[in-house]
């Protein structure tokens, strides 16, 4: 669980107050979706990880889809890949309002081994 504020101003989540939010892996993902995400992951040669997570407001128990990145010099490269992301969610019309895009750095300890994309080492 984490406490966010889920305020969607012009593409970015914007914190003002508290709202609790449940996390969990995401269950339901559309698979042509899924396909559009890994694309996306795979082009992207700053990105070292994607986390695919549901997110649960218990008091309404509205569900969203977080696209959570972990990208190589966040603060450099953030906006790119997210751009790239905003651009392929357009082909999505019906899941596109209800996903957010946002860094890993909150997930990454509690969701290990749970990366829906991660940047071969090979």
């Amino acid at each position: 669980m984490g406490q966010f504020v889920v305020t969607d101003t012009h593409g970015r989540i914007e914190l003002e107050s508290d709202v609790l939010l449940q996390f969990r892996r995401a269950q339901e993902i559309d698979p042509e979706l899924a396909h559009a995400v890994r694309q996306v992951c795979e082009q992207s040669h700053h990105l070292a990880a994607c986390y695919l997570l549901d997110a649960r407001r218990p008091d309404t128990r509205e569900i969203a889809l977080i696209i959570a990145l972990a990208v190589d010099n966040e603060e450099q490269n953030m906006d790119e890949i997210t751009q790239q992301f905003q651009a392929m969610l357009r082909q999505f019309p019906t899941q596109a309002p209800r996903t957010f895009i946002m860094s890993s750095s909150s997930f990454v300890e509690s969701y290990a081994g749970a990366e829906f994309y991660e940047r071969r080492t090979d």
